[in-house]
């Protein structure tokens, strides 16, 4: 963060936690470390991606990625031990893509998408029936429990987190790189660890209503800003469309054959 207020950098430093990352590490035997040499420290709430890109974390390589950009999920101490069993990785990440995944079915389900409703029917619904005292008579009482495990989910991850309001004009996110415009505002979060920031990202997602989907291709979760949007990048639609091409051309062939 660099502050262009000397009176606000004081406050706002001892009371944001900052975190650590680095461009060295790697995963060892089960664990996934970071090297403290050419350790920064920044401020996770400037990072928009961080929740997309822990929800994508499906391998030991993906969480080294992830590492060299972010950190470690729940130490940020230079001088401690920089290393992570995978398995708490894992389970962490797939939490964090199961309640991004029922968010965004429930948010299509509720716009009358009729593959979304029978998603949360016949995928979700029998897995999550014991949470719940009855079974959902109808469509309504469906989303309606749905909702609620949104909710359910969301407050697991955000244990310890406190929210907080912060002054835009104490954080380089003006257009020129330097400090906010004045009397705007950022609903921030003092997090326990990077897991706690992620959830604090995904519930304002959910609670502001942003249009959430899984991409078509490598089913990484993205901000939809057309409503024909598929897929999360240029770079996966240009891969789906060879992929089709590929498919049609074996396709002829076959028929061409036979």
């Amino acid at each position: 963060m660099i502050s262009q207020a000397p009176l606000y950098a004081r406050y706002v430093r001892t009371a944001t936690r900052p975190w650590i990352r680095g461009p060295k590490a790697r995963y060892a035997k089960g664990w996934i470390e970071l090297d403290p040499l050419g350790i920064e420290e920044y401020f996770p709430i400037t990072e928009r991606d961080l929740v997309f890109d822990l929800a994508a974390v499906r391998t030991p390589t993906d969480a080294v990625e992830f590492v060299r950009r972010y950190g470690l999920l729940r130490h940020s101490e230079p001088g401690g031990d920089l290393r992570e069993p995978w398995a708490d990785w894992e389970q962490t990440a797939t939490h964090l893509s199961a309640t991004l995944r029922l968010a965004s079915t429930l948010q299509a389900a509720v716009a009358g998408d009729a593959d979304a409703l029978r998603a949360l029917r016949d995928g979700f619904e029998p897995a999550v029936r014991p949470l719940f005292a009855a079974r959902a008579a109808n469509d309504d009482e469906l989303l309606a429990q749905m909702s609620i495990l949104v909710a359910w989910m969301l407050s697991s991850g955000l244990e310890g987190c406190q929210e907080r309001v912060e002054a835009e004009v104490d954080w380089d996110v003006g257009e020129d790189g330097g400090a906010g415009p004045p009397a705007r505002y950022r609903l921030a979060v003092e997090a326990p660890d990077l897991v706690g920031h992620a959830y604090h990202a995904a519930a304002l997602l959910v609670t502001t209503r942003y249009p959430l989907a899984e991409c078509e291709d490598d089913g990484r979760f993205f901000l939809v800003s057309d409503p024909r949007q598929r897929f999360c990048s240029p770079r996966c639609a240009s891969r789906a469309r060879r992929r089709r091409w590929v498919h049609a051309r074996r396709q002829t062939d076959e028929v061409g054959q036979a």
